[in-house]
């Protein structure tokens, strides 16, 4: 299967993702502060837009996020910690890659991922630039599950993600995850 291929399984767990992100948008929406202006109150549900993510190298899934207005008229959304702003790969899936590439070449984890060298490179790149030393530093390698490792960084890192762009822009809701909403 290729990355662009739906099956019944992926339809199965963009169900369950569709849920969970439901469920955290619900719980965040609750504890919510608009970005711009600090309102606590006047948020509405402002419509929603398809979200194509790869859960890992065969699952592709699509999700509706929902998109949220303030009566500043600024809107937004609020993604959970293992959806990475301007990345269509979830942080399991690149951090899975990361880890391999300490034992293993990038020509072995392309033929057994089925992701091309060049987004790996990429990947690695962006970790050495960027992320490395706050993960190896504060050992976040030790954690095991991909949320608890966004947690983690956000604590440390409170207007960025794990692996996210840097000079990217995003809303900052990360100490939504202070509160371990996820």
């Amino acid at each position: 299967m290729n990355h662009t291929e739906f099956s019944a399984k992926s339809n199965t767990i963009a169900s369950q993702y569709q849920i969970k992100y439901e469920a955290f948008f619900e719980q965040a929406r609750k504890q919510l502060n608009c970005p711009h202006c600090q309102n606590v109150v006047g948020f509405k549900i402002h419509g929603s837009y398809s979200r194509h993510l790869y859960i890992n190298q065969f699952i592709r899934i699509v999700i509706r996020v929902i998109r949220i207005m303030c009566t500043c008229r600024r809107t937004f959304v609020i993604l959970p910690p293992e959806i990475i702003p301007f990345k269509r790969y979830v942080l399991n899936c690149i951090l899975d890659i990361i880890k391999q590439l300490r034992t293993h070449t990038t020509y072995h984890i392309e033929q057994q991922t089925d992701i091309t060298i060049s987004l790996i490179n990429y990947w690695h790149l962006q970790y050495r630039q960027w992320h490395r030393t706050l993960f190896e530093t504060h050992g976040l390698w030790v954690q095991q599950a991909s949320t608890e490792i966004a947690i983690s960084y956000n604590n440390l890192r409170p207007v960025r993600r794990p692996m996210q762009i840097i000079s990217a822009w995003t809303q900052p809701f990360h100490a939504l995850f202070k509160n371990h909403i996820v």
